[in-house]
């Protein structure tokens, strides 16, 4: 008890500490080796530490030994680090002279650096294979403080093409494009990110040779020489925007394009559709992406094209042609296709692309083209034959007219003349026809309400047509008025009736004939005309009759072309219908499907002229006492017009030489009222007989009368100073009309 009783009482006053004893312990624990050395380099101290690192032999490093301390470490003023080569390590030496028991001494401090020797190293080559990476970097590198451009990697210099003072003088803002410098306020967004991840973003650089670039910029802010600063690295990307531009670019134009673009995969089926394939075909991309282009297919193309743009393309080649395909409402239309097949870097096809363009216009113009050659090569023909054509049938007409005046009506020849003068008749509608569709008879245009005219065409039919045919009109009240023939527009709508009750034959139907007005809003060509933006009336004429097919529909027009049989029809109504609507600046289209019907659908131009109405020449005043002046070469048609004028009390001199003539009203003058010459005579046309004769006498009137019904001889004549142009055959009331209009005394 007595000594547990000292132990605690020790503990509680423990032995007092010098200092002596303390510097001891610190001396001896130090992590450096210290060694207290005299002049002959004998140890008179030396730590555990030096013991370690520095002793050597039996008894280690004790007072009284010999330590062996480096040359260079002897005779040097700083430390010295000296590597053992034996012992693979590395020491730092550092003496110093100090006193030690009142005697000179040395202080021999020396700590083992091998590890820090590494380190060192070690930090030493990864900052060369940093410099090295950096130097050697694909993209560029700044540091960029305060705005300015406080370190650059060698690559900034190739990017900009500025050197390196330059590049250490300049501003960040000198390099980037004006118009994108905003992006500058990301690098203070990145000094100040607290999260300290990198901002991306796209600006154009300006180098030196002041050409633009486009560069990808990564920024991440960093501590350089202890203050805030963004570390960017920047790429190149002006090809890949030029890239992506010219890709947009692509797509635009794809999207924009007139032209329908389909592309499938290597099988057929639709991936990509552009907007004018969707307002091309009706159907919405939704409904053709993984349907194959058949969809269109209407049934008129052979199946020989189809083979053949497939054998084209399997064999990796380019295909054009044309197709007759469907729209999505069943409408047709013509369209021409190319086909190319794309294969990718292996050869392998992957897809093909089809370019579609819609030329329905194009054909129906170039079908209107080719019937407007025929017909005028039919023209041609006709106006070859008309001359003397209507010069006979004037004859046959006149001497008919003479003999029917010289008989009784009782007598038994009047039937004859009669039966005579209706054939001429009609031998001259023939010849007038032919001249309409070929547009050689002139037409007397004049503002006129077709809706009249139709209503009375068609309630002439009614009183014509069979029973099994229903008649149904939808005319609106209208008093739109068109610049046309009244007798040729009734013409017309007579013709296309009767053409329908033959299309329904024996087992009827419905005939419906409408009238409306209408707005054009874009130009398109028909099968006859072309249709410009404005104002028409519009007139369908449509059946329920056996319709007709492709091939019939591409010859309609043609003069003498008919499905009637022989007995039933000249084949000229259409064409005059054609002659007519084309004369008239109107248009005319036509639909019609085998045993589904036809409908005729005639565009008239609205005018705004208010109706002429004809007010005819009683008969009354037809006859007269004026001296006429006759020339014709024809000796004949000169003793009919004798004859006839003279019947009406008319004074009549002619002549069949224009010379002739020439030289007798050169003589007199004055002995003529009006003078009445034929067109195509020998040695001298009547447009120029008509030129001399003014010359002469300007107030002279003069009428041509004329088998040819052409616009530019009407067109000539008024020029010349003609008062009015007859065409043969002329009734005599019709003659002896022109003649009182250019006397001008019986016209009140």
């Amino acid at each position: 008890m007595p000594r547990e009783q000292d132990q605690l009482k020790s503990r509680k006053n423990p032995p007092p500490i010098t200092v002596e004893s303390q510097f001891d312990a610190l001396v001896a624990q130090h992590p450096d080796a210290l060694v207290i050395l005299d002049e002959d380099d004998v140890v008179l101290f030396a730590n555990k530490e030096a013991d370690r690192l520095l002793g050597k032999g039996k008894n280690g490093l004790v007072p009284g030994s010999m330590l062996d301390v480096p040359h260079e470490v002897r005779h040097s003023k700083n430390n010295v680090i000296v590597a053992h080569g034996q012992s693979d390590r590395s020491l730092d030496y550092r003496l110093k002279s100090v006193q030690w028991d009142g005697q000179q001494a040395y202080m021999l401090c020396v700590r083992d650096v091998t590890q820090d020797l590494r380190r060192l190293k070690h930090l030493e080559k990864l900052e060369r294979r940093g410099r090295l990476i950096v130097a050697q970097a694909a993209e560029g590198i700044i540091v960029v403080q305060d705005g300015l451009l406080k370190f650059h990697n060698p690559m900034v210099k190739r990017v900009t093409g500025y050197g390196d003072a330059e590049l250490r003088q300049m501003r960040v803002l000198d390099l980037v494009h004006a118009e994108d410098a905003e992006v500058i306020n990301e690098f203070e967004d990145v000094h100040t990110a607290e999260s300290g991840a990198p901002i991306t973003y796209i600006a154009r650089m300006r180098t030196y040779d002041n050409e633009i670039l486009w560069v990808e910029v990564k920024a991440t802010p960093i501590d350089w020489q202890s203050r805030p600063a963004a570390l960017c690295f920047f790429t190149d990307i002006t090809n890949r925007v030029h890239a992506e531009q010219d890709r947009m670019l692509l797509a635009t134009a794809v999207d924009q394009a007139v032209e329908a673009i389909v592309v499938t995969d290597a099988h057929g089926c639709v991936q990509y559709v552009n907007p004018a394939f969707e307002q091309l075909t009706g159907y919405t991309r939704a409904e053709v992406i993984g349907r194959s282009p058949q969809i269109l297919y209407g049934g008129e193309t052979h199946r020989d094209a189809y083979e053949q743009m497939w054998a084209a393309i399997n064999r990796g080649e380019i295909w054009n042609g044309r197709f007759q395909n469907q729209k999505k409402d069943g409408t047709g239309y013509e369209e021409d296709t190319t086909v190319s097949p794309v294969f990718d870097e292996d050869g392998d096809l992957t897809n093909f692309v089809i370019l579609k363009r819609d030329v329905t216009a194009q054909v129906n113009l170039e079908r209107a083209l080719r019937s407007a050659q025929r017909m005028e090569a039919m023209g041609t023909l006709a106006g070859g034959i008309a001359h003397d054509f209507n010069n006979s049938l004037a004859l046959i007409l006149g001497r008919c007219e003479l003999g029917l005046n010289a008989i009784s009506k009782d007598h038994p020849a009047a039937k004859q003349f009669e039966s005579i003068y209706r054939a001429g008749q009609r031998a001259a509608g023939i010849v007038k026809q032919i001249l309409v569709f070929c547009r050689q008879a002139e037409q007397e245009k004049k503002p006129l309400i077709v809706a009249l005219v139709v209503k009375e065409a068609v309630e002439l039919l009614r009183s014509a047509l069979p029973k099994n045919i229903e008649i149904v009109t939808t005319i609106e009240k209208t008093s739109g008025r068109v610049l046309s023939d009244p007798s040729q527009v009734h013409q017309v709508v007579m013709n296309l009736c009767t053409n329908a009750c033959h299309a329904m034959g024996e087992r009827g139907g419905t005939l419906t004939v409408s009238l409306k007005e209408i707005t054009v809003d874009s130009h398109a060509y028909a099968e006859v005309g072309e249709l410009f933006p404005g104002p028409y009336i519009e007139i369908s004429v449509s059946d329920t009759g056996i319709g007709m097919d492709h091939a019939t529909l591409q010859r309609i027009f043609d003069p003498f072309f008919t499905t009637k049989e022989p007995d039933q029809g000249t084949g000229l109504g259409l064409a005059t219908v054609h002659g007519i609507i084309t004369g008239s600046g109107a248009a005319i289209r036509v639909k019609s499907e085998k045993n589904e019907g036809t409908t005729f659908t005639l565009y008239f131009p609205r005018c705004e002229e208010a109706e002429i109405v004809d007010q005819p020449l009683p008969r009354d005043q037809l006859a007269g006492t004026e001296r006429i002046l006759v020339v014709d070469d024809d000796k004949d048609f000169v003793e009919m017009y004798q004859a006839l004028l003279s019947q009406h009390g008319y004074r009549v001199t002619s002549f069949v030489r224009a010379a002739d003539a020439l030289e007798h009203f050169e003589a007199q003058p004055d002995a003529f009222d009006v003078v009445i010459t034929d067109h195509i005579m020998p040695g001298m046309s009547g447009i120029e007989l008509a030129r001399r004769l003014i010359e002469i006498r300007p107030d002279v009137p003069i009428l041509l009368s004329t088998g040819l019904g052409r616009q530019n001889s009407h067109t000539t004549a008024l020029e010349v100073g003609i008062c009015e142009r007859l065409l043969k055959p002329t009734p005599l009331s019709e003659l002896i009309a022109a003649i009182r209009r250019a006397i001008g005394d019986s016209l009140q």
